[in-house]
C-alpha cells in the first residue's frame, strides 16, 4: 500500500508492525489555556510525539458537515469534526438525513486514520454526544477502544438522567477505562460496577508547552513576585472564586496592599466583580481573563501562592503546573486533590466552601517565607518524579499496546 502526502500536510509512513499502538484521541476540546481537558489531552498527544508514537487527533466540533485538518503545535494532524448524538436518528426528516451523512462522513474519517496513520487505538476524553455514535464506528474498524474520564463527566454527567445512558454506554464499550484520579475511579467504579476489571488510574502530567520553559529557571530566580495569590481557571461556582474573595477579605484588614489575580474567564465573572466591589477589596483584585500559554506562565511565576478553592474536582491542571513550577498551594480537600497534596508537606489542603480556613493557610504562607520556599521546592521535587510528561505517555502506551493486541484492525 502507498502512502502519498497530501498537500500541506507531512509525509506519511506505512504503520509498522514493530512500532506502538498509534491511538488516535476523540475529544470534545483540545488545545489552549481554556479548560483541563483540552490542556491535558494536547499535553498527552505531545508527549507521545516526544516519544516516538504520532497521534491524530479528532476534536469534535458543534456544527458543519465536513471535517476540516490542521496542524497542531508539536505536528500533531488535527481534524474538526461534527458528529450528532444516536438521538437525532429519531427527530424530523433533515435531522436524520443530517445524522446519517454525517455518521459516514465520520466512518470514512475514521478510516483514513486506520490507512494513512496506522490507528489500532481510538482514546476518548471525557463524555459528548456524538461519541457514542463513533465508538460503534471504532468498534467496526476494528479498533481497540479506551476512555478518559476526567471529573465532571462522573462527578456531573453519571448523576443526569439525560447523560447517564449514554457514560454508561461509552464504559460497556471500552475495552479499558481510566480515571485521571483514584477518588474518581472509586466514583465511577460505586456508581457503575461493572467497570470495575477494565478500570486504572492515570494521572495526567504537566503540558511539555510548559515544562520546558519552566526548567529554564525556578520560580525562587525570579524577581520578587508581584501576586500574593493567583486563582487560575474557569469562573464558574464549581472552582469557588467567591470562596477566594471572601478570603482574601479577611487578609485584606492585616494586608491592606494584598494583591489578588484571577486568570480565566466563565459565567461567575460579573458576580465574582461585584463580589469583590461588595467587600471593599475591588482595588486587589485583578481579572487577567483568558492567557495564552506564555503569559499563563508568567502569571504563575508572578506569584506567591496558587489558590484552588473547588467544590468538586477531578484532579484540576493548575496542581501539575503550580507545583512543577515550585510555587506553593492551598487548595479544597476534594476529589483526587489529596492524592496530589500532603496537607503541610507540598501545599495546604482546607475544608471546600470554607472562607476562613483557606485564608488561615493562605495567611500562614504569606507570612513565612522560609516555609513558603520549602514548600515549594518539595512540591516541584515530587512533580518532576510523579507528573513528568514521559512518565504519562510510557503509561498510556502500555495500555495502547495491550488493547491492540485484543483488537486486530478488520479486514
Amino acid at each position: 500500500m502507498t502512502f502519498l502526502a497530501q498537500p500541506g500536510f507531512p509525509a506519511l509512513e506505512p504503520p509498522s508492525a514493530a512500532r506502538h499502538a498509534i491511538p488516535v484521541m476523540i475529544t470534545p476540546w483540545y488545545g489552549g489555556t481554556h479548560g483541563g481537558v483540552a490542556v491535558a489531552v494536547e499535553g498527552l498527544v505531545h508527549a507521545l510525539h516526544e516519544n516516538g508514537t504520532p497521534a491524530p487527533v479528532v476534536h469534535l466540533d458543534w456544527e458543519g458537515l465536513r471535517p476540516r485538518r490542521s496542524i497542531g503545535a508539536a505536528g500533531e494532524l488535527v481534524t474538526e469534526l461534527c458528529v450528532r448524538g444516536a438521538g437525532s436518528a429519531r427527530g424530523r426528516l433533515r435531522h436524520r438525513v443530517g445524522f446519517h451523512v454525517r455518521k459516514r462522513v465520520a466512518a470514512a474519517t475514521l478510516g483514513r486514520l486506520v490507512q494513512e496513520h496506522g490507528v489500532r487505538v481510538a482514546h476518548f476524553h471525557y463524555v459528548a454526544f456524538g461519541m457514542e455514535v463513533l465508538v460503534r464506528l471504532a468498534r467496526e474498524a476494528g479498533l481497540g477502544v479506551v476512555t478518559t474520564f476526567h471529573g465532571s463527566d462522573v462527578n456531573v454527567l453519571l448523576q443526569e438522567p439525560a447523560t447517564e445512558d449514554l457514560v454508561r454506554e461509552l464504559i460497556g464499550l471500552s475495552d479499558r477505562v481510566v480515571a485521571v484520579s483514584g477518588a474518581l475511579a472509586e466514583r465511577l467504579i460505586e456508581s457503575v460496577p461493572t467497570a470495575a476489571p477494565k478500570t486504572s488510574v492515570i494521572y495526567n502530567a504537566i503540558p511539555l508547552n510548559l515544562a520546558r520553559p519552566a526548567g529554564e529557571a525556578s520560580h525562587s530566580e525570579h524577581a520578587r513576585p508581584e501576586w500574593d495569590g493567583l486563582l487560575v481557571g474557569k469562573l464558574i461556582h464549581r472552582k469557588g472564586g467567591d470562596v477566594l474573595l471572601d478570603a482574601a477579605a479577611r487578609l485584606v484588614s492585616a494586608r491592606p496592599d494584598l494583591r489578588v489575580a484571577l486568570a480565566g474567564s466563565g459565567e461567575e465573572e460579573s458576580a465574582l466583580r461585584a463580589q469583590a466591589r461588595g467587600l471593599g477589596i475591588e482595588e486587589n483584585v485583578v481579572f487577567l481573563g483568558e492567557l495564552a500559554r506564555p503569559d499563563l506562565l508568567d502569571a504563575y511565576r508572578r506569584s506567591r501562592v496558587i489558590l484552588a478553592p473547588s467544590r468538586a474536582e477531578g484532579v484540576p491542571m493548575v496542581l501539575f503546573e503550580s507545583q512543577w513550577l515550585g510555587i506553593p498551594t492551598v487548595a479544597s480537600a476534594v476529589g483526587g486533590i489529596p492524592e496530589m497534596i500532603t496537607d503541610g508537606e507540598n501545599g495546604f489542603l482546607v475544608p471546600a466552601d470554607d472562607a476562613a480556613a483557606t485564608a488561615a493557610a493562605w495567611m500562614r504562607l504569606l507570612e513565612d517565607d522560609a516555609l513558603r520556599h520549602a514548600i515549594g521546592a518539595r512540591a516541584a521535587a515530587l512533580a518532576r518524579e510523579r507528573y513528568a510528561p514521559r512518565v504519562m505517555a510510557v503509561e498510556y502506551q502500555r495500555l495502547y499496546d495491550g488493547v491492540a493486541t485484543d483488537a486486530p484492525i478488520a479486514g
